[in-house]
This record gives structure tokens, C-alpha cells and sequence, in this order.
């Protein structure tokens, strides 16, 4: 579906619409007459977003508007979350759209980038981009991108999808070092794999790994996703990577948003 804004601040989601390629949606501009529709709460997301501060405050910010704002259009999304320190995406098009609607915020890409040409694109751009795997430092280090970018080295921890294991994480700044091309110092993030379970103690497992490596004490981490957020206080004290809880969902089985003081950003009605 696409996102038309309306004069209230919200985004409406229109239809009825039709598939043109794998990559657009046509829609209508108005509801069909007794078709369903989605209304997006601009005015929601920001005070999500006041909750995450509370919890969290003086910490980074990055609100997590990946999926094209977890299905609630990419660009209403970041307009709702303007006041985030900075957004961030999956991939290097959800960013260069990001910039291309005038957003200068600092972007930071999960996954990085996919070879040496996409990396000097979001040197270009200003985007802070995630090393996880060798390929990547081997970009950075054999075409150093100008300017150069910030990096954040990302540890599997436990999620065991991407990153590299906190045991090789010397070896990647060794290989690092010598390279021109990326802002010092590094940065670090992680992934909790199963922060949902309150009762899960792989959670404190994760962070106690983390705590462990003495570059983690000297640099900047970023580890809270939205369950860690709320089921985990003591992970509050690093930057945060909030995604469900911006939209008014609750990451835990059994809650809703409002059970956490959030407010539902999509409504859908007929």
C-alpha cells in the first residue's frame, strides 16, 4: 500500500490499489467507498518516542523506521520521529530516499553496505554504516571511501544471524587500523536475541559476553532494542535501537502498547 499525508498529520494508507511492479503500489487517492483503510498518528510516534527518552535518557537514539517504518510508510515515520537523534534502516535505497526527501539526520545502516561502490554512496551521504562481516572491512580498507564514514563493528552476541563473534573482534581493528577512510574511534553494536522473554536469562548472558571486551569500555555501544528497553533496566545505560514500542506495539506476549504508556500509531477502519 502507499502513504498519502493528510492536513492532520497523519498518513493514510489508500485503497483500493494495484501491483505495477514488484517495487510499486498504485493507490487511489480516495477509500473505495466501503473498502478498509489505515490512519498513521504522526502525533503517536512522537509521543512513543518521549517514552523511549524517559526510559532512557541522555542515551543515543536511533529510531529503527527499517520496512518502510515497519509497514507505516518510511518517510511518515521519520517525520513523526524527527526529534531522534538519528534513524535507522536495512539498506542503503531506504537511506538515499531518507536524504532524497531532505532529511539530514544521521542514518545509520544495520546492514551495511553490499560492495565498495555502495560504501563511497554513503560516504556521500553522510551515513554511518555496519561492519559484520570481513567483506565489508575489506571494502573499507581496499577503496577507503572520501569523506570518510563513521563504523559501528557489530558482535553476535547470541542472535547468531550477523555480526562477527566478540572473540575476533581484535583481529577486525587490527585490520582496521592501518585503513584511511573511516572515523575514529569505532563503535559497537549488538543484537538481543531474546529480550521478549523477561524470564530468559540469556538476555544478562549476552550483555555479561559484551562487558567482558576491554574495547566495549572505551567506546560508544548500542544494544536496547524495544524489549530491552522494557523488560531490561539495566541495559538502558547504552545507546538504544527502539523499533516495535515507536509504533505503539508491545514486544512481550501477552501486553499491549498501552500496558507500556505507548499509544497505537495505526489505526485501521472501514
Amino acid at each position: 500500500m502507499a502513504i498519502m499525508p493528510d492536513i492532520k498529520g497523519r498518513g493514510i494508507f489508500l485503497n483500493p490499489c494495484r501491483m505495477e511492479s514488484n517495487l510499486m503500489t498504485i493507490c487511489s487517492r480516495k477509500p473505495a467507498a466501503h473498502g478498509p483503510w489505515a490512519e498513521i498518528d504522526r502525533h503517536a510516534l512522537g509521543h512513543n518516542l518521549e517514552q523511549v527518552r524517559a526510559l532512557a535518557p541522555g542515551q543515543r537514539l536511533w529510531a529503527v523506521i527499517k520496512a518502510d517504518g515497519y509497514g507505516h510508510g518510511l518517510l511518515t515515520a521519520a517525520a513523526g520521529l524527527d526529534q531522534a537523534d538519528g534513524f535507522a534502516v536495512a539498506r542503503l535505497p531506504e537511506a538515499l530516499q531518507l536524504r532524497a526527501a531532505g532529511m539530514r539526520h544521521p542514518i545509520l545502516l544495520l546492514e551495511g553496505v553490499c560492495d565498495s561502490e555502495g560504501l563511497a554512496i554513503a560516504a556521500q551521504q553522510g551515513l554511518e554504516v555496519v561492519l559484520h562481516h570481513w567483506p565489508q572491512v575489506e571494502w573499507l580498507c581496499q577503496a577507503p571511501p572520501v569523506p570518510p564514514v563513521t563504523v559501528w563493528i557489530k558482535m553476535d552476541s547470541g542472535m547468531h544471524r550477523l555480526g562477527f563473534s566478540p572473540a575476533v573482534v581484535p583481529e577486525v581493528l587490527a585490520r582496521l587500523e592501518p585503513c584511511p577512510g573511516w572515523v575514529r574511534p569505532p563503535r559497537f553494536l549488538s543484537h538481543l536475541a531474546s529480550a521478549d522473554d523477561r524470564e530468559d536469562p540469556f538476555t544478562s548472558h549476552q550483555y555479561q559476553r559484551l562487558q567482558t571486551l576491554p574495547e566495549i569500555a572505551r567506546a560508544e555501544l548500542s544494544l536496547a532494542n524495544s524489549a530491552g528497553l522494557l523488560g531490561h533496566p539495566g541495559l538502558r545505560h547504552h545507546g538504544v535501537r527502539p523499533g516495535l514500542m515507536l509504533y505503539g506495539i508491545s514486544p512481550f506476549a501477552g501486553q499491549i502498547g498501552q500496558d507500556h504508556g505507548l499509544r497505537p500509531v495505526m489505526t485501521l477502519k472501514a
